[in-house]
Formats: C-alpha cells, structure tokens, sequence
C-alpha cells in the first residue's frame, strides 16, 4: 500500500508544505525509503549521484523530499540542501557498526549546518536484520543527548518492510503543525523468558488466553525456531508484539493502533541491556528504566 495511503486518513489537514532533506552515509537505505513513501514497496535502487526528489501529497499535506548522494565526494552539497530544510531525516544503518564513527560525525556535521528548532529526525534504519543496533544504543553512541536547540527522534525503522515509517513522519507532522497524530504507547501484558523458556518477567495473567498461550508455543524453543517465529500476530482489535536476541524473547500484547514500532524497539532495548548484565536479578529495574524512557 503506498505510504500516502497508509497515513491520509490519520494526518489530517496540512495547510501548507514542507522541504525535507534525507541524508546518510551510502547504504544506509535512503533512497529505499523514498521508494516505500512513493510506492509502498522498497524496489531496485542504485547508489545516487547528486540527488533525488520526489513530492508526496498527503490530503492537503505536501513533502517536498530531497534525497542526496551519501558518497563522500557528494557530501559537500549537503550544507546547501540543509539550510533551507524544514526538517532533516538522517538515516543510519544501524546493522553497520563498524560506520558509526563515520556516521556520526557526519550527523553532527549535519546538525551544525540546521537551524535552531528544525526538527531532526534519525531513522535508526535495517532494523529488520539481527544485528540491528537499538535505539537506545543508537543514541548513547551518537550522543543525542548532548543535542541542544534542536528537537530530535529517533525511531527504529525498516525501510524494506515500512516497519516503523508511519511512527516517523507522524512525528514529524506533530513537530511542522503542532498536530497529534501519534497514539501513545499502551502495553497491556509482557513477558520475558530466559534461554530455557523460563518467564524472567511476566505481567501476564492466568486469565490471559493471548500470552499464556503464546508461552505454551514457545516454552521449549531452540534458537534455530526462533528465526520462524513472526515479529507480530495480529487479532482482532489487539496484537503480539515479538522481539528476540541471543537467546532471549520478549512479548507484549497491545492494541491494535498502539506504535508497533515503539513497542518493539522498547523491547529489544530491554532484552540487550539484559543480556550485557546477565543479572536477572535486575530485569524489574531494567524494564521499569526501559518504560520511562520510552514514555518520555
């Protein structure tokens, strides 16, 4: 489904347009992601030389985006693009660690070059693959925390599958109107089992037909089965959200229209910080930490 479809019935009216800039390193999946907002799908790419543009309408919402060349000898045009953007998407490949130093330089080069209160958008992007850093990861390597002046998001996308692009711009149409669009994050029950299956954490209760049956299903898995276990199971006005990592697997349920992308980027924060300390004494004080920075 194009992406314009996705959100037109959840925008609402826009009265005027917007310039966005998406810039990155080369491969980080930008123009991809142009080709999921145009087209709903993610389609063949070539690495791009100068820029792209593409005008999405939204009702009466119009972006006008600019997607640049991330190759070094391109990035000298950024400074241009970036001064007369309305907001910045900056877009990480956080399966690419072996860059972040790379990228993060470039990102605060970029945000030198902003405007005070441009809104600044970093797409935590490919977090569709396991090595995926998180989004906590991504903003305590790229000191996001320092940024001053400047609102700022991070959100874990996939711009192969969509995962997460609606949460995005959605937050970029609060900060250009002023709008609401976002439903807030609402986690009905979670669990956390440990590599043997054993709950570490569970809000689940035994009345609960959706959990309870879900951790019979998994009770005995191996780490081969995990790779076939779906991120999500849809019912009819609620879902399962599913993250898993070294061994470890989460799950919330949540209700339909609740930000799935959220859900699961706070989950695989928690299971990463979980398994770095190996304290399962700590997962209460891991998740509570974890649910408090998420709602902020």
């Amino acid at each position: 489904m194009p992406f314009g479809r996705l959100i037109s019935n959840l925008l609402g009216l826009f009265r005027r347009s917007a310039t966005l800039v998406i810039l990155g390193l080369d491969g980080a999946g930008k123009t991809t992601l142009l080709n999921y907002l145009r087209k709903g799908e993610p389609g063949s790419t070539i690495p791009t030389v100068g820029a792209n543009y593409e005008k999405l309408r939204v009702r009466n919402l119009e972006f006008n985006v600019w997607d640049l060349g991330g190759q070094r000898s391109l990035r000298r045009i950024w400074a241009e693009y970036a001064e007369k953007a309305d907001a910045i998407i900056f877009v990480i490949d956080s399966a690419d660690r072996e860059r972040f130093d790379e990228a993060k330089a470039e990102l605060w080069n970029v945000i030198s070059m902003m405007k005070r209160n441009i809104p600044l958008l970093v797409l935590a992007n490919k977090a569709d693959l396991e090595d995926a850093a998180t989004v906590m990861e991504v903003i305590d390597y790229f000191d996001l925390t320092k940024l001053e002046g400047i609102p700022w998001q991070v959100v874990w996308t996939s711009a192969l599958t969509g995962f997460g692009l609606f949460e995005a711009f959605a937050w970029l149409y609060e900060q250009l109107t002023g709008g609401e669009v976002i439903h807030p994050m609402r986690i009905e029950e979670l669990v956390i089992l440990d590599e043997q299956g054993n709950p570490l954490v569970s809000t689940s209760s035994s009345r609960s037909l959706t959990l309870s049956a879900f951790l019979s299903l998994t009770k005995n898995y191996t780490e081969d089965a995990l790779r076939d276990i779906p991120q999500s199971i849809e019912m009819k006005d609620r879902k399962i959200v599913i993250a898993h990592k070294k061994g470890l697997l989460a799950a919330a349920l949540i209700p339909k229209r609740s930000p799935e992308s959220k859900v699961r980027a706070l989950l695989m924060d928690v299971i990463n910080s979980i398994s770095k300390t190996k304290d399962y004494s700590r997962v209460k004080d891991i998740l509570i930490d974890m649910m408090a920075r998420y709602a902020e």
